[in-house]
C-alpha cells in the first residue's frame, strides 16, 4: 500500500510530529476546523462530485494563514478527453473533465468564491506529440471506465459503435507527420485563508 511507503520516508526524515497520514474519502473528511496548515491536490480535482464544496470545506480546515495547492488541468489539456467530449456532447451527452479549472480565470474564481485569497496561478505548457495507434484502442477503453464517461454506458451497443467510430476519426484528423499534440497544459494554483 502506497501509505506504507509514505511512512517509510516520513519515519527515515523523523517527520512523525508534523506530518499526518490517514486514508479517507477527500469529500468527507472530518478534521477539526484550523487543524491544517497546507493542503495540497495534485490532478485529482476533476474527479470530485462537489469541487465548490470540497474547496469551501478544506478552506475550513485550515488554519489562518494556512495554504492550498492545486495541480489542475486546462480545459484544452489531453486531446483524447477533448475529443470525448466533443463527440459525446453530439450524442446528447454531457461529459464534464476540466470545466471548472479550465482557463486560468476560472480556476482563480472557483477559489475566491470559496474564500480564499491571495490566490498566486502558474502556467506551464506541458504535452508531447503522441501516435494515434494503439493510442486511440485503450484510450476508448480507458475512458469507458472514466467515472466521467459512464454516462456513455447508457448508449445502446449500436450508438456506442458510433460514438467509438466517430472519437476515432476526429484523432485521425489530428495527426501530423510528428503524430497528434496531446497538451498537458497545467495550472498549479496557491491560495490563503484570510
Amino acid at each position: 500500500m502506497k501509505l506504507n511507503k509514505f511512512k517509510q520516508k516520513i519515519d527515515r526524515h523523523n517527520l512523525n510530529n508534523i506530518v499526518r497520514l490517514q486514508l479517507a474519502d477527500v469529500e468527507t473528511l472530518d478534521f477539526a476546523e484550523s487543524s491544517c496548515d497546507r493542503i495540497l491536490c495534485c490532478s485529482a480535482l476533476p474527479l470530485f462530485t462537489n469541487v465548490p464544496a470540497d474547496l469551501r470545506l478544506w478552506h475550513s480546515f485550515l488554519t489562518p494563514g494556512g495554504k492550498l495547492g492545486l495541480c489542475v488541468f486546462a480545459q484544452t489539456a489531453f486531446v483524447h478527453g477533448v475529443v470525448l467530449q466533443k463527440v459525446a456532447k453530439q450524442y446528447g451527452i454531457e461529459i464534464v473533465m476540466s470545466d471548472l479549472t479550465g482557463t486560468e480565470e476560472k480556476c482563480r474564481s472557483l477559489l475566491e468564491v470559496a474564500g480564499y485569497k491571495n490566490i498566486e496561478i502558474t502556467t506551464k505548457q506541458y504535452g508531447s506529440y503522441i501516435d494515434l495507434e494503439p493510442s486511440a484502442e485503450k484510450s476508448w477503453d480507458t475512458s469507458l471506465h472514466h467515472p466521467h464517461c459512464s454516462p456513455l454506458l447508457n448508449l445502446k451497443q449500436s450508438e456506442l459503435a458510433q460514438v467509438k467510430q466517430q472519437y476515432i476519426s476526429e484523432l485521425e484528423a489530428l495527426v501530423t507527420e510528428q503524430g497528434i499534440w496531446n497538451d498537458i497544459t497545467t495550472y498549479f494554483a496557491i491560495a490563503e485563508i484570510a
